[in-house]
């Protein structure tokens, strides 16, 4: 891409590499290093006609959001998240694409939360210790 002076580099990040909720621990910390890394490599190809964009990803309606909204439904209400179709989502990161945008988010409730990760780490521990729940439901 760099030889050819153009293209696009689209990296898969989520909510979670912003806004570190409780049971996903693991899952928040890769997510963080995708956005990191994103990040990185866009400062680092600038010039090059190269861009990078990362995905914030919302609730996409996969067989994932499935098994995600079991493990964290077990410590929070998980049934009423919003989701998106694969459909829509692609649609928005094709515009993305060819917008040059370096981060695509999801807007609604999600947007409030990645916003929220930028302030003062009390705000999402207070919205975590009113969503999660030690013990399972």
């Amino acid at each position: 891409m760099v030889e050819r002076g153009r293209g696009t580099i689209v990296n898969n990040a989520s909510i979670s590499g912003y806004a570190w909720f409780p049971a996903a621990t693991t899952y928040a910390a890769a997510k963080t290093g995708v956005v990191a890394f994103s990040e990185s490599l866009r400062r680092e190809l600038d010039g090059t006609g190269v861009n990078v964009l990362h995905l914030v990803t919302p609730g996409v309606d996969t067989d994932m959001l499935d098994a995600t909204r079991e493990v964290y439904g077990r410590h929070m209400d998980a049934a009423s998240w919003s989701d998106t179709s694969p459909e829509e989502w692609a649609a928005k990161v094709v515009r993305a694409v060819e917008r040059g945008d370096h981060v695509l988010g999801p807007g609604g409730r999600l947007a409030l939360a990645k916003l929220a990760s930028r302030g003062p780490a009390a705000l999402l521990d207070t919205v975590s210790r009113r969503m999660f729940s030690r013990d399972p439901r």
